[in-house]
């Protein structure tokens, strides 16, 4: 059974019905009977209140007027003409065109970053695999790889093979904890690849290491 989700911020400060933004909630709530180191979460005055869903969620609070936040954002002047791309609230708020020194949103936001788009990406070196002995006449396929990343979201993943990229989109999402995504091969058995890791969103990417799957077998 669903239970009122409870906020514990010690001397937090709030009282009754004062409205808040929440980061995580991506919206505005109302403070329902705090204590000195806790409070609930309304959705209006003496609404629902918000419901724990057992779900682990990163963000802020902070007091607000409804109206307080900003639609057009100015003094973009150094990017005139370029596409840029906004961040708000942890949420991709899509990609605009600069004019006249600023861009226009079509709702509110209270924390947000502006700029270019770029790509980041992590290439491992070429696989050292035998080239001697036993091993040299044996077929070799690399099948699957394993990453583990932290404080990442929207991620891909994959392999780069003869200066060909061949990608998957992972729906990695932030977490101060790490976590693991395995995928298979789709640029075929060539040891000859590199394995890749990419970011293409305006978003964090935190890679701790990429273990690689290589098969070695007998031919025929």
């Amino acid at each position: 059974m669903a239970q009122p989700l409870c906020y514990y911020i010690p001397n937090h400060g709030y009282s009754e019905d004062d409205i808040v933004w929440v980061s995580h909630l991506e919206g505005f709530y109302y403070v329902d009977d705090p204590d000195t180191d806790s409070f609930y979460l309304t959705d209006g005055p003496d609404g629902d209140n918000v419901e724990y869903d057992s779900t682990l969620r990163e963000g802020w609070m902070r007091q607000v007027e409804p109206n307080s936040g900003i639609i057009t954002i100015k003094n973009l002047g150094h990017l005139e003409g370029e596409k840029v791309t906004v961040t708000a609230n942890g949420l991709d708020r899509g990609t605009y065109i600069v004019e006249d020194a600023q861009i226009t949103l079509p709702d509110y936001v209270y924390t947000y970053r502006v700029g270019k788009l770029y790509s980041c990406k992590i290439k491992t070196m070429r696989f050292a695999v035998p080239s001697s002995g036993n091993e040299i006449t044996r077929i070799k396929k690399i099948g699957k790889q394993a990453v583990r990343y932290t404080r990442s979201k929207d991620i891909q993943v994959g392999q780069e093979l003869k200066g060909v990229e061949y990608m998957e989109n992972v729906a990695a999402t932030y977490k101060s904890t790490s976590q693991d995504i395995e995928t298979l091969n789709r640029a075929g058995h060539d040891t000859d690849g590199f394995s890749v890791v990419k970011s293409v969103t305006p978003f964090p990417m935190t890679v701790l290491g990429i273990v690689v799957d290589i098969e070695i077998t007998e031919k025929g």
